[in-house]
């Protein structure tokens, strides 16, 4: 495959590709190889035409960094079966296929999964000058991140999809074929707005199979617009383009322009791509700096994010007391305080009442000593008799 990649072992490997472990022999790092299959896994590799442009996009792909995209490291094709590969930092963790394991995807998440898989599509076919749908779409190619306030969904950049279904017209063809598996068994009696703007959006989708991924992405806005029952859709645009800068302290080279073949003017500049990091640590305020898109015959508005499929009641602090409660608290606290008050003022009013009792009760008893005293000093003098008179002197 290339020298510079020592295999080490296999992954996995789905009807679109094989995963492979590797070591990157230049920086002794491990990484993870994707060989694709354009025709199968028996079958033949790309043509000369394929290799000559998939040579040329690829300093373009290893500069191109999305939240929802695995970054490239290094690319080619195998000098062997001529089958094209990519070179990718190592993550793990779930995947589509383990997530469909557990039962279809409702609707709200089908929404998700194909408004990511367009917007990375979108923002790699404005930067490749190529439009097509340029993600792998088997499910165990397809990783998911649940770390987060909203899923995402981590997807492989496929040049079998992007250059073979171009070449074919059908651009949107390995996108059917993966909401197909992914909603397969789903019950239609669940939202039946959001089912019925994804099946919509299903139908369309077949009888435009060659539609851009930008015209895709503002069809299915279109419908979930017209499925929401305010007729809005909250939250701010997400961009479409999206390369990862250069450092502050390099001096970047002279940019490349992009060739696009709808149009004469050529497309923005891009800028070298920075050391690169692996996507499982990098939060995704981090992971890509938007820029301004170019622009093109097929672009189209960003499409507002996928968190508009949130029901109202997850928008509630989580931390809010109901007033209800708020006014039983109070209720009960004055309550107290008031029993407290006049268990207080029974307190006093009994203490004075007996104090005076007391007081009344020693004053009685001293009266009736004082009357005992003076009855006694009455009888005494009454026995005794007057005192005798003194005989005179002679």
């Amino acid at each position: 495959m290339n020298r510079r990649f020592q295999i080490e072992g296999s992954v996995a490997q789905d009807g679109q590709g094989v995963v492979l472990e590797a070591l990157d022999t230049q920086t002794e790092q491990r990484v993870q190889v994707r060989k694709c299959f354009p025709h199968g896994s028996s079958g033949a590799g790309f043509s000369a035409k394929h290799q000559e442009a998939y040579e040329e996009i690829l300093p373009k792909l290893e500069q191109a960094r999305h939240r929802n995209l695995r970054a490239v490291v290094a690319g080619g094709c195998d000098s062997d079966d001529a089958k094209p590969f990519l070179v990718s930092e190592p993550v793990t963790g779930a995947t589509l296929e383990d997530l469909l394991a557990t039962g279809p995807l409702s609707a709200g998440d089908a929404v998700l999964l194909l408004e990511q898989a367009l917007e990375v599509s979108a923002m790699l076919s404005e930067v490749l000058g190529i439009q097509s749908v340029w993600v792998e779409t088997d499910p165990s190619a397809v990783g998911v991140d649940e770390s987060g306030d909203e899923r995402r969904y981590l997807f492989w950049v496929s040049p079998a999809n992007g250059l073979c279904e171009a070449d074919a017209r059908a651009a949107l063809t390995p996108l059917l074929a993966l909401l197909q598996e992914a909603m397969a068994g789903m019950p239609r009696n669940g939202d039946s707005r959001m089912t019925s703007a994804v099946l919509g959006w299903q139908e369309w989708a077949g009888a435009n199979a060659a539609a851009t991924p930008a015209q895709a992405r503002r069809e299915l806005n279109e419908r979930l617009l017209a499925a929401s029952p305010t007729g809005s859709l909250t939250g701010a645009p997400k961009p479409i383009l999206q390369i990862a800068p250069a450092a502050a302290a390099q001096t970047p080279p002279a940019p490349t322009a992009v060739k696009t073949p709808s149009a004469s003017a050529p497309a923005p500049a891009i800028p070298p791509a920075p050391p690169t990091r692996a996507l499982a640590t990098v939060p995704p305020s981090a992971a890509a700096v938007p820029t301004k898109p170019a622009a093109s015959l097929n672009s189209a508005p960003a499409a507002p994010p996928s968190s508009m499929n949130v029901p109202p009641t997850a928008a509630k602090k989580s931390g809010s007391i109901p007033l209800w409660l708020t006014v039983l608290i109070l209720a009960l606290c004055l309550g107290a305080i008031g029993f407290q008050v006049w268990r207080w003022n029974s307190a006093r009013v009994a203490a004075e009442k007996a104090l005076e009792e007391k007081n009344s009760s020693q004053s009685e008893q001293q009266q009736l000593i004082d009357q005992a005293i003076q009855l006694e000093g009455n009888a005494f003098g009454r026995s005794t008799g007057p005192a005798p008179e003194p005989e005179p002197e002679k």
